[in-house]
C-alpha cells in the first residue's frame, strides 16, 4: 500500500487544496515541485476513489445488500421516506429503476440457483411496494428481464416443480402470464420428447410448416 493512501480521500483532498492555495506565492522552482506533488496526490486520490466505487458496487450487487434490504424493510414500519432514512444509515440509496440497456444485457437464468436469486429479487420488490414505492418495485422487476428470458426460466422450472410453484406465486400481471405460458409450452414439449422418434418427427414437421422451426429443433425433428 502507498503510504499516502493512509491519509484517505478527505485527507488527500485537503492537502491538494492547501497546495493550490500556496502555489501562487511560491518561487518558480518550488511552484513546479508543488505542481508535481499535486499530480502525485491526484493519482493516489483517484485510486482510492475507484476502490471505494468498486466496493460500493460490489456491495449493492451482492447478497449482503439484499439481506440488509430485507432486514430494514421488516424493521421499519411506515412511509417510504422512513425507509430511505434507514437505508441512508447503511450508506446506500435505493437503486434507480432499471433502464432498457440493463434489460438487454442481463444474463438468462440457467440453473436452480439463478432462479432462486430471481425469487429473492422479487421478494425485495414486493417489500418496496409494501413500503409505498410501487414505481421502484415495478422498475426493479422490469430489470430482472423475466419476459425476455421466459423460455430459459421455463427450462429450469420444468425440472423443479416445487420451485416452479413458489416462483410463479411471486409473479404478477404480464410476467405471470408470460412465464406461465412458457412453462406450459415447455411441459408440452417434454411430453412430446417422450414419444417415439417417428411421432416426434411428424410433430416437428407440422410445427415447422407453421413457422415454428425453432421449436421443431428442440424436439429433434425437422428445422
Amino acid at each position: 500500500m502507498d503510504e499516502l493512501e493512509l491519509y484517505g480521500v478527505a485527507g488527500l483532498e485537503a492537502v491538494i487544496d492547501r497546495l493550490r492555495e500556496l502555489a501562487p506565492s511560491l518561487p518558480p522552482r518550488e511552484r513546479v515541485q508543488a505542481v508535481v506533488a499535486e499530480g502525485r496526490l491526484h493519482a493516489v486520490l483517484a485510486g482510492l476513489q475507484q476502490r471505494d466505487r468498486d466496493a460500493r458496487r460490489e456491495y449493492l450487487d451482492g447478497a449482503e445488500f439484499r439481506e440488509d434490504m430485507r432486514l430494514v424493510a421488516a424493521a421499519v414500519p411506515g412511509s417510504a421516506a422512513e425507509l430511505r432514512v434507514q437505508l441512508g444509515r447503511l450508506g446506500v440509496e435505493l437503486p434507480a429503476p432499471a433502464v432498457e440497456g440493463a434489460r438487454v444485457n442481463r444474463a438468462a437464468p440457467r440453473t436452480v440457483a439463478d432462479v432462486e436469486a430471481l425469487a429473492v429479487e422479487l421478494k425485495v420488490a414486493a417489500e418496496w411496494k409494501a413500503k409505498g414505492e410501487p414505481l421502484l418495485a415495478v422498475g426493479h422487476v422490469a430489470g430482472l428481464c423475466l419476459d425476455v428470458h421466459a423460455d430459459a426460466l421455463a427450462v429450469v422450472l420444468a425440472g423443479a416443480p416445487q420451485l416452479a410453484g413458489r416462483f410463479l406465486a411471486l409473479l404478477e400481471g404480464a410476467d405471470a402470464a408470460v412465464v406461465s405460458g412458457a412453462l406450459e409450452r415447455r411441459m408440452a414439449l417434454t411430453e412430446v420428447l417422450r414419444l417415439p422418434a417417428a411421432v416426434r418427427r411428424s410433430v416437428a414437421e407440422l410445427l415447422a410448416a407453421h413457422g415454428l422451426g425453432d421449436v421443431a429443433a428442440q424436439i429433434g425433428g425437422a428445422t
